[in-house]
């Protein structure tokens, strides 16, 4: 189980069909987390239909958190409409519960809505 595991997800989508481009960037709060996800999914074959590669974990160029939020950038975050397009973005809240909420919903923690 990866919930609380991670910070940040990003999972481009054709604006048009609203599929998958194929990748996804996730940002795992920890290294041994990270290691734990690419151990159980790289190599797999996952949800349900039929693709045409195996599950292909790497390193992505930008890491952490706070990068992250930099590279997708505050006006380009707030250009997407589509709220199910968005970046998801673990916040903290004031209680210390982490809780996920896509870029830009209602949460002014969210750094795209600054």
């Amino acid at each position: 189980d990866f919930e609380g595991k991670y910070d940040f997800v990003y999972m481009p989508m054709e604006f048009a069909s609203g599929m998958s481009k194929g990748y996804a960037f996730v940002n795992f709060i920890t290294p041994a987390s990270m290691s734990s996800f690419a151990q159980l999914w790289h190599g797999s074959w996952r949800f349900g239909y039929e693709a045409l590669a195996p599950i292909n974990i790497s390193i992505a160029q930008v890491q952490g958190f706070e990068e992250n939020l930099k590279r997708i950038g505050k006006n380009r975050c707030l250009r997407v409409r589509n709220p199910h397009l968005r970046p998801f973005i673990a916040t903290k809240s004031k209680s210390a519960e982490s809780t996920t909420t896509r870029a830009g919903s209602s949460s002014a923690a969210v750094p795209c809505t600054e």
